[in-house]
């Protein structure tokens, strides 16, 4: 398997496992989310990943909230939050696309090694 089936592969599974977690708890995510917004007039969130948090690791997200016409809206507050099961599912493929690289470099050994000292 190529780095970029491994990839779509993992997208698929984690969207599949992430609409489940999310229909499951969607009152308790929505609570979250609003108690922060206080705002009942939502017909949108859109959720963001924040690419400096990638760096960083701490795995933000800005989580907007808006009205009817979406962007056009003159609702647009928006808080920023660390997301506990993207960031699950974040680390773990790293993990995976960080073993799948070093396996096909042929340093896999080197890096279990390193690990046991």
């Amino acid at each position: 398997m190529d780095i970029e089936s491994m990839q779509n592969q993992l997208f698929f599974e984690r969207s599949e496992e992430f609409l489940k977690e999310f229909h499951m708890k969607k009152g308790e995510y929505e609570q979250w989310i609003f108690k922060d917004l206080e705002e009942k007039s939502v017909e949108y969130i859109v959720i963001s990943p924040l690419y400096s948090s990638f760096v960083t690791r701490s795995y933000e997200y800005r989580l907007g909230v808006y009205g009817k016409d979406l962007y056009l809206s003159n609702l647009n507050k928006s808080i920023y939050k660390e997301l506990p099961l993207m960031k699950k599912y974040i680390t773990e493929d790293f993990n995976e696309m960080d073993k799948y690289i070093l396996n096909h470099m042929g340093v896999q050994e080197v890096a279990d090694r390193k690990k046991s000292i």
